[in-house]
């Protein structure tokens, strides 16, 4: 098995768990710590798969080759499979999701507040009394299940379409890896 095909393999799969989180996130209360890890997920696979590709190439000292386009596209039905469930993850996360709108008399905004679970009782921290100005001194408010779900939710699905979004991008590096693999090794 080629090493590209195993990176890609293995970003299907982190596509898959993306996917997964996304549908679960419109109906289960998840810990709103997943944020970070969602967000930045994909953009450390992209990384990582720039990075091993510049040293694959300087290691065995191959010369800079002109990408192919056919590369981008192989295995193409593994490509078109990619494609269809990123286009369906990223639809998905941008669907059903509350306003990231904060209004200045808000008493609750998505963008900017805080959650926690506890005892199976879910609260909402609004950082800001009601003149506006930073209050860590604030109340935590509980709030219901589904309240909970919706507003963790949207925070969660708009950091996975970011991941996603990176995803997208290491796929096609990893045509790199590919192109790399027919140029001739420099002297």
């Amino acid at each position: 098995m080629s090493t590209v095909l195993i990176v890609r393999v293995g970003l299907f799969l982190l596509l898959l768990a993306y996917l997964g989180l996304i549908a679960i996130s419109h109906a289960q209360p998840l810990n709103s710590g997943l944020e970070a890890p969602l967000a930045f997920g994909g953009w450390l696979a992209l990384v990582g798969i720039a990075v091993v590709t510049w040293l694959r190439q300087r290691r065995i000292g191959l010369r800079r080759s002109k990408l192919q386009v056919r590369h981008l596209l192989q295995p193409a039905t593994v490509t078109a499979l990619f494609g269809l469930l990123a286009a369906i993850a990223l639809v998905s996360s941008f669907s059903g999701n509350l306003s990231i709108a904060c209004p200045s008399t808000a008493r609750s905004c998505v963008k900017i507040d805080q959650w926690r679970v506890s005892d199976g009782h879910y609260y909402r921290l609004f950082p800001y009394n009601s003149a506006g100005d930073s209050d860590p001194n604030q109340p935590w408010v509980e709030i219901d299940r589904q309240t909970y779900v919706d507003e963790v939710g949207t925070r969660l699905r708009m950091a996975a379409a970011f991941g996603v979004g990176a995803l997208c991008f290491a796929w096609l590096i990893t045509a790199a890896l590919r192109s790399g693999a027919t140029v001739e090794r420099t002297a």
